[in-house]
C-alpha cells in the first residue's frame, strides 16, 4: 500500500493557496501541479465545512501528499467528530491524474487506522463504482442504504476496528441487505 503524508487543511493553508501555487507547495512541501482548479474549491469548502462543524484536528481533514513522487494526490478526512456511539465517516478523493493507481485506498485505509479502536462509516452513490472497490480493499462490507441529509440515498459501508460493539439493526438508518439479517462485518485486517 502507498505511504502518504497527511497535511492538515487549515485557514493557513488556505491563504497559502490564494496567495499562489507556490505558496501551497513551499507549505506541503510538495508539487501541486496536477490538482489544477480544483485545490481553491476543494479547500474552500473544506474550510468552511470544519468552520461550521469545529472539532479536534485530528478529526478534521487533510491534504494528501505522495512524497515518493513529490505530488499532492488528493484530499481525504473526516465528516465529523466521533458521533454519539463513537463512530466517525471518512471522505477521500484523488486528483484526477492519480484515480486508478491505489491512493484513494490508502487514505481510506490511514483514515481507519487513525481512528483507532471505532466503527468507520462511509458512504458512495448507491451504484457500483470505483468508490466501492476502494471501500471493499480497504477492508469495509456494504451493509446497506442509507438517506443521507445532503446526498440523498446511498450505500452505507463499515469497519471495525474494535471489539463487536453496537449491532447494525441499531442503527436506525441503515438498513441490513435482504438475506443477511444480523449481518456483522468482521474486525478491519491491515
Amino acid at each position: 500500500m502507498k505511504a502518504l503524508r497527511f497535511v492538515v487543511i487549515d485557514a493557513r493553508l488556505l491563504d497559502a493557496v490564494h496567495e499562489s501555487r507556490a505558496a501551497l507547495e513551499s507549505c506541503i512541501r510538495a508539487s501541486a501541479e496536477h490538482g489544477g482548479e480544483i485545490i481553491v474549491p476543494s479547500l474552500e469548502q473544506t474550510v468552511a465545512h470544519l468552520a461550521a462543524k469545529p472539532r479536534a484536528p485530528e478529526w478534521g481533514c487533510f491534504m494528501t501528499v505522495d512524497d515518493a513522487v513529490g505530488q499532492l494526490v488528493g484530499g481525504c478526512g473526516y465528516k465529523d467528530g466521533p458521533a454519539a456511539d463513537g463512530s466517525v465517516e471518512v471522505a477521500y478523493g484523488t486528483f484526477p491524474p492519480f484515480e486508478g493507481r491505489g491512493y484513494a485506498t490508502a487514505m481510506a485505509a490511514e483514515l481507519v487506522v487513525r481512528a483507532g479502536r471505532r466503527r468507520v462509516l462511509a458512504h458512495t452513490l448507491p451504484e457500483r463504482n470505483a468508490s466501492c472497490r476502494v471501500l471493499e480493499k480497504a477492508g469495509f462490507i456494504r451493509v446497506g442504504e442509507f438517506i443521507d441529509p445532503e446526498d440523498g440515498l446511498v450505500w452505507r459501508w463499515v469497519t471495525e476496528t474494535a471489539p463487536v460493539g453496537t449491532p447494525q439493526s441499531a442503527d436506525p438508518y441503515c438498513h441490513t441487505p435482504q438475506g443477511q439479517p444480523g449481518f456483522r462485518p468482521p474486525p478491519m485486517r491491515i
